[in-house]
């Protein structure tokens, strides 16, 4: 796989919170995605929560070697060996924040109404207080390097689907 290859996961039924949230990004969104991270220098990074241990975590996730997945997206450029340092540098900075369900919840309801967030120029909870979501995680580093995937979209209303329609990437299947 090239470095910034997206890695997306499809809705599969589960339990309890993460069902429900699932079905709403489905719902709301109108893509079958509910997960996105990147590949980079041989790592998987994502925002996520998840277990370790009996102990729940959340924030950034950096695993090595390639996730499984239900679909990749490779890039249709290569990234040059700053880019990609740039960007591993950015999301350890970014390391600390917190993910944020809240604000899965909320960008899962506007997203159909993203015209007037775009038209008035302001996305809600788009703050580190806040914290932040797996799709917007890619598109961040993908911006602070000057490489905007999204031009018509600000990167902090992006969602997993959009990482299946944008022209700047094509799919790829596992080796």
């Amino acid at each position: 796989m090239k470095n910034g290859t997206i890695l997306l996961w499809k809705y599969k039924k589960s339990k309890g919170l993460i069902d429900f949230v699932s079905r709403l990004i489905v719902f709301f969104t109108n893509f079958p995605y509910v997960h996105v991270s990147i590949f980079l220098d041989g790592k998987t990074y994502e925002y996520t929560v998840w277990k370790d241990g009996k102990k729940t975590k959340t924030g950034i996730r950096i695993t090595n070697g390639l996730r499984e997945a239900d679909e990749y997206r490779e890039p249709t450029f290569d990234l040059s060996a700053h880019e990609v340092f740039t960007m591993i540098k950015y999301a350890e900075w970014l390391k600390p924040h917190k993910y944020s369900v809240l604000k899965l919840l909320v960008l899962s309801v506007i997203y159909p109404a993203r015209w007037l967030f775009k038209k008035i120029k302001w996305v809600p909870f788009d703050n580190f207080i806040f914290g932040d979501v797996c799709s917007v995680l890619p598109a961040e580093m993908y911006e602070f390097i000057g490489r905007d995937i999204f031009p018509y979209d600000p990167a902090g209303i992006t969602v997993p689907g959009m990482w299946a329609e944008t022209q700047y990437f094509e799919t790829k299947t596992r080796d």
